[in-house]
C-alpha cells in the first residue's frame, strides 16, 4: 500500500512540474497555409545547407555578430520588464552559443562552441544611436501566437526593424502556458524574428523557475537559425538534419538522470530539445556547423553579419575632473582657483562639406577628448525633413539621399561618453546641378542606386555616360509598365532571385525614380537588362528600409 501511495505521489508530482511549450512548428504550418511559395524557399534554403554546412569553420574567426533589437510590448508594469532583465537575456546567449555557460560538461564530446553573438543594437535603421531596446504600451493584455499580433503597429505591437539587419525578439504576455516560438528561416520578411513570453526571458525580474535560467531564447533562437527540435518532432525515422545528435521519437522534461530512445541514450541535454533549465547546456558542432552555413555566400541570413545596427565605439577616456591637476587644455575648479567647470565634451571645429550627386562629404577638426562622432544632414527647403546620420570614430563622414536643387543644413555632435556630448551646427547649403550626380565606375555600365538605403523613392541611374544635373532626365515609374518600344528593362529581385517587379525605360541613357514604398524592409538586387532580358550589368543592391 506505502508503494502504491509513493507511486500515486511520484505521477502527480510529475504532472504539476511545468513543461517547457514552444508553438515554433505550429506557426510555420500556418505560415505555410498562407503562403505555398514558402516551402519551396525552405527548400532552397536546405539545399544550400547542406552544400556549405561542412565546409563551415568554428574556429579560429572572428564571431558572426547578430544585431539584436528588444520589442518589449505591455499591458501593466510587470510586463515591462526592465533593461536589467533584458541584459541578462543577452548574457545568457552569449555564454550558450559561445560554450561559455556555468553547467557545461564533457558528456558529450561533440558539445561546440558556435562563432556567434548577440549584441544589442547601438545604431537604428535610420543611421541613429539606439539602446537597441523598444517598449510599447498596448491595449492587448495577451498575445496569441498564430496572429503574430505583436509585431505589427496596428495591432497593438511594434512593427519589425529589417529583419535581415537585425534579429527582432518580442517580449510580451503570451495566451496559455506558451513559453516563446521562432520563424524558420525563408518565413514572413515582416515576422521573423523570436517572441518570448516576459516570464521566461532572461535571469532576473519576473522570470519562473524551472524555466529562469534564459534557455528559452537560447532554444527560440535556434530555430530562428534554422535548427530543428532535436527529436525532429516524429519518430525514429524523423530526423533533425543534424548528423551528431542522437535520434529520438519524443522530447524529454524535466531532468532526467538519464534518457533513452531508438536504441540509445538521448541527448536530454540539448538547448533543442524541452528539459528544464538548468538541464541545457550545449549544442553540437552539427548544429554549430548548420547554424553557420546561413551566413555563407549566398545564405538566407548572409546580410545580417555584415550588418551596421551595432557598431564598437572606443571606450570612454577616463575624466580627469576634480583630480586636482591642471590635465592639458583643461579648465577646472581643480585648476587652482576660481575656474569654469570641466567642459563636458569639445565641440568639433571647423566643420566642413562638399557634396556630389546624392551624398554629401562632411569633414571637422578632431574634438580633444572624443572617441565618436555622429554627422547629421537634413533637408530644409521645400519642406523639412528628419535628420539622417552616420556614426563614426574618425573625423569624416559620407551620408547619400541629398537630391537636386534642395536646401541642407549639417550638423557634428563629438561624444565623449554615455550622455556626454557637444553639438555644432554646420552652415546651409543647396545642391546646386554644377555637381556631377554620379562617380566614375570601372564597370562596363554605370548603372547607380541612389539615395541607398531608400524607404520610398529611389533612382537608378543607367546609361554610359555621366550626365550632368541640368542634362538629367528622370522618368517617374509607379508600377510595371509593357510597351511595344521598351528599350531597357529594370528588375528588381530578392535575394534568392526572386522577380519582385519589372519596369522599362524607353531612354537608355536616363535615370528612372521609382517608388518603392510597398516593399517590404531588405535587400534587393537591381539588374539593368535589354528588351529581351539579357543583364546588362552587375546587380545593384538596394537596401529598403
Amino acid at each position: 500500500m506505502r508503494t502504491l501511495s509513493c507511486l500515486l505521489a511520484m505521477a502527480i508530482a510529475s504532472l504539476c512540474h511545468a513543461q517547457r511549450t514552444c508553438a515554433t512548428l505550429e506557426h510555420w504550418e500556418g505560415q505555410k497555409k498562407k503562403t505555398p511559395l514558402i516551402e519551396q524557399i525552405r527548400r532552397d534554403i536546405e539545399r544550400h545547407c547542406t552544400q556549405h554546412q561542412e565546409t563551415v569553420e568554428l574556429r579560429g574567426f572572428n564571431p558572426i555578430v547578430i544585431p539584436v533589437v528588444v520589442n518589449v510590448i505591455y499591458n501593466n508594469a510587470t510586463q515591462n520588464i526592465s533593461d536589467e532583465q533584458i541584459i541578462s537575456q543577452l548574457s545568457v546567449l552569449n555564454e550558450d552559443f559561445g560554450r561559455r555557460n556555468i553547467n557545461a560538461d564533457n558528456n558529450w564530446p561533440q558539445a561546440s562552441e558556435t562563432g556567434i553573438s548577440f549584441k544589442l543594437a547601438n545604431i537604428d535603421p535610420r543611421g541613429l544611436p539606439t539602446s537597441g531596446i523598444r517598449r510599447q504600451s498596448s491595449p492587448k493584455n495577451r498575445f496569441i501566437a498564430e496572429n503574430d499580433e505583436m509585431k505589427f503597429n496596428t495591432t497593438g505591437g511594434l512593427d519589425a526593424w529589417p529583419t535581415d539587419q537585425y534579429l527582432n525578439i518580442w517580449v510580451c504576455d503570451l495566451e496559455g502556458e506558451l513559453m516563446g516560438y521562432g520563424q524558420y528561416p525563408g518565413g514572413d520578411n515582416n515576422t521573423d524574428g523570436v517572441v518570448i513570453d516576459f516570464q521566461y526571458f532572461g535571469t532576473k525580474g519576473s522570470v519562473k523557475a524551472p524555466f529562469d535560467l534564459g534557455r528559452t531564447t537560447t532554444h527560440e533562437v535556434g530555430h530562428w537559425l534554422n535548427l530543428f527540435h532535436i527529436w525532429g518532432d516524429g519518430d525514429c525515422s524523423i530526423d533533425d538534419f543534424v548528423g551528431d545528435t542522437p535520434d529520438s521519437d519524443h522530447a524529454n522534461h524535466g531532468c532526467p538522470k538519464e534518457a533513452f530512445g531508438c536504441g540509445g541514450k538521448l541527448m536530454f541535454q540539448n538547448f533543442m530539445d524541452y528539459t528544464d533549465d538548468g538541464c541545457m547546456n550545449l549544442f553540437t558542432e552539427g548544429q554549430a556547423k548548420r547554424m553557420r552555413a546561413l551566413f555563407a555566400p549566398g545564405g538566407f541570413r548572409e546580410n545580417i553579419a555584415y550588418s551596421t545596427g551595432y557598431q564598437i565605439i572606443s571606450s570612454t577616456p577616463k575624466s580627469t575632473c576634480g583630480d586636482g591637476i591642471k590635465n592639458g587644455e583643461e579648465t577646472a575648479v581643480d585648476c587652482g582657483g576660481a575656474c569654469t567647470p570641466c567642459a563636458k565634451c569639445p565641440v568639433p571645429a571647423k566643420s566642413e562639406y562638399s557634396h556630389s550627386g546624392a551624398r554629401v562629404a562632411l569633414s571637422w577638426t578632431e574634438a580633444k577628448g572624443a572617441n565618436a562622432y555622429f554627422a547629421e544632414v537634413r533637408q530644409l527647403k521645400p519642406t523639412t525633413s528628419r535628420w539622417s546620420g552616420v556614426l563614426t570614430t574618425s573625423n569624416q563622414a559620407m551620408i547619400s539621399g541629398v537630391r537636386i536643387g534642395r536646401t541642407y543644413e549639417y550638423r557634428v555632435r563629438s561624444i565623449c561618453g554615455v550622455g556626454d556630448s557637444s553639438l555644432t551646427v554646420g552652415e546651409l547649403f543647396i545642391t546646386r546641378s554644377a555637381n556631377r550626380l554620379v562617380e566614375n565606375s570601372s564597370s562596363t555600365s554605370n548603372a547607380k542606386v541612389y539615395p541607398n538605403p531608400a524607404h520610398d523613392i529611389v533612382y537608378l541611374h543607367i546609361g554610359e555616360t555621366e550626365p550632368q544635373f541640368e542634362e538629367l532626365k528622370v522618368t517617374t515609374v509607379l508600377q510595371d509598365e509593357k510597351t511595344s518600344n521598351q528599350i531597357v528593362k529594370i528588375k528588381i529581385m530578392d535575394l534568392h532571385g526572386r522577380l519582385i517587379r519589372t519596369v522599362t525605360s524607353e531612354n537608355s541613357n536616363t535615370a528612372i525614380e521609382m517608388n518603392i514604398a510597398d516593399l517590404r524592409p531588405g535587400v534587393y538586387l537591381l539588374t539593368q537588362c535589354t528588351a529581351n532580358g539579357q543583364p546588362l550589368n552587375a546587380p545593384e543592391k538596394l537596401v529598403k528600409y
